[in-house]
């Protein structure tokens, strides 16, 4: 028989052991491990972790928090819609969110601690159900950045900083981030806690953001890749001044602050091409063009109508600071935004235009090119057109570059022609509004050049005859003969110069058969069946060198 000593004694042990259980039960659960709930969320950068919810109850989360903490606790759930609640040490709820936004059940709070203690993080089932959910906690405490001003950091044992700053509805701002031995990136995170731009750079980062609604933002400064906790930085977060300008229009010499932001915003029509020159009295400046949608009702950008982008930046002159040439594909209003690229006070006057220049009754032209410059060229073309143009100076050596209508390079060419000068040919594939663009090769160089068509370019092919002719370095030359429907030919180009290609076009511009090496060397040799009747062209293309050629097309038996 038990005594009544060893009895209390094993009723002792059997309450004990079920306590110990329901604690257990009781925890958040983190995947296998079945740990205290104490001891979850940690004073760290971000703090993540994972639970099952059961229906009809809460999960609670002890929090050590620190004086003047900032807390971003976010939970989401794919089984159930989570809310999250912050009560302070005497209980109370200070802080609450269900939905981050209409449409999306998932959590999220930001919330300032001027008092640390012992808080809770609560998680609850907004409606009937329960589930597997993740909680993740950002902490930090956070120093003020005043506007304009620039602030001197060193990261932490957390490898990160935060900062904290004002922002008004509808302003838009930058935050400049230098570091000497790591490379920076930046967070933005709104007054409700949620995340609104993440940018990456390689010893620097220049952030920039609409703030959708007013209130307190934080920034975060982090490494890319591996730096010391002992790194420094700056941080410079300026609200951006917002201008309008028109296209042709002159503005005023005005300086721009340290850190801060210029966005020019005018108006331009789809088949503008337009140059924006941002001139420094001393410094240097960079200018970057940006698409501004139409809002729908809610306020949310409108989907693009095509896969076409909104406009393409064009090769303009690379050592000149703050320009930039962009043909645009969608009219609409774009906006430029003109920066220092160290955060430094400059004085700068902006300036855009129209470059482009005509061809009048088919005619030539000509000009005179800056050191790095380029002139653009427009001219309407049609499918199944070959065109073809030579450009010459005797002051540099001149480069010509094609783009078809979406601003796509579609040809170019440097020593087609004689000397230094160039010879452009081009089978164009589609119609549309073209541009030629004229420049220097390699951007040294400047002076005067001149441009011409070369009127019906291609050659007569009579078959089965040896024909002969010679090509600039880089150049092609074309032939024509007429074809019919499945009618088979054997061709080859021979050089002893230069290694040969040879491309056969259909009269739908449609290229039917090519051929690099297919004879002995560098010769090229091919076979091929006629698909359909009409004009086809033979394309022979120096590829490296240039010099005589021979060309044989035969009809096979």
């Amino acid at each position: 028989m038990m005594s009544s000593h060893t009895g209390r004694a094993c009723c002792l042990m059997l309450c004990g052991a079920l306590a110990l259980a329901l604690s257990l039960f009781a925890a958040p659960l983190d995947g296998a491990a079945q740990e205290s709930a104490g001891e979850r969320i940690k004073q760290q950068d971000t703090y993540t972790s994972s639970n099952v919810l059961t229906q009809g109850e809460t999960d609670e989360w002890p929090l050590a928090a620190r004086d003047n903490e900032t807390v971003i606790i976010g939970v989401s759930s794919e089984n159930f819609d989570p809310a999250v609640e912050l009560l302070n040490p005497s209980g109370a709820v200070i802080a609450r969110n269900d939905d981050i936004r209409a449409g999306e059940q998932d959590s999220l709070l930001l919330a300032r601690l001027a008092v640390g203690g012992a808080y809770v993080v609560r998680v609850r089932a907004s409606k009937a159900g329960g589930g597997r959910y993740e909680l993740t906690v950002r902490r930090f405490i956070a120093t003020d950045a005043p506007a304009g001003a620039r602030s001197v950091g060193v990261l932490g044992k957390s490898l990160s900083q935060w900062h904290r700053f004002n922002a008004e509805a509808g302003q838009t701002l930058v935050v400049t981030t230098r570091a000497a031995s790591f490379s920076p990136t930046v967070e933005i995170y709104a007054p409700s806690g949620e995340q609104v731009l993440a940018e990456l750079s390689n010893r620097g980062s220049r952030a920039v953001f609409r703030a959708a609604q007013g209130g307190v933002y934080h920034a975060r400064i982090a490494p890319l890749g591996n730096a010391e906790a002992r790194s420094s930085y700056s941080v410079t977060i300026a609200p951006a001044r917002v201008f309008q300008t028109r296209i042709g229009e002159a503005n005023a010499l005005r300086p721009i602050e340290r850190g801060g932001l210029d966005l020019w915003t005018f108006k331009a029509a789809a088949g503008d091409l337009v140059k924006v020159q941002a001139k420094a009295a001393g410094g240097s400046l960079t200018a970057m063009l940006s698409f501004v949608p139409v809002l729908d009702k809610q306020g949310e950008p409108t989907a693009p109508e095509s896969n076409v982008p909104p406009f393409v930046v064009l090769p303009s002159d690379t050592k000149a600071s703050g320009e930039l040439v962009a043909l645009i594909n969608t009219t609409g209003d774009y906006q430029v935004a003109v920066s220092q690229p160290f955060g430094l006070v400059v004085s700068y006057a902006l300036a855009t235009s129209q470059p482009v220049k005509l061809f009048t009754g088919g005619a030539g032209g000509g000009g005179t090119l800056t050191l790095g410059g380029s002139d653009y060229w427009a001219f309407d073309g049609k499918a199944g057109q070959i065109l073809r143009y030579e450009a010459m100076s005797e002051q540099f050596d001149v480069a010509l570059q094609l783009f078809n209508a979406r601003g796509e390079s579609v040809g170019a060419d440097d020593d087609g022609a004689s000397n230094r000068n160039a010879m452009l040919t081009a089978l164009l594939s589609e119609p549309g509004r073209y541009l030629l663009r004229v420049y220097t090769f390699g951007g040294g160089g400047a002076g005067s050049y001149r441009l011409r068509p070369i009127n019906d370019p291609a050659r007569p092919l009579a078959l089965n005859t040896r024909v002969e002719g010679t090509v600039g370095t880089g150049g092609s030359e074309i032939w024509s003969f007429k074809g019919s429907a499945g009618q088979v030919l054997i061709i080859s180009a021979r050089s002893s110069d230069f290694d040969t290609r040879i491309a056969l076009y259909g009269p739908d511009a449609a290229e039917v058969a090519a051929d690099d090496n297919g004879g002995e060397g560098t010769d090229s040799l091919l076979s091929v069946r006629l698909p359909v009747d009409g004009t086809y062209t033979l394309w022979v293309a120096a590829q490296g060198g240039g010099g005589a050629y021979a060309l044989r097309a035969i009809e096979a038996q």
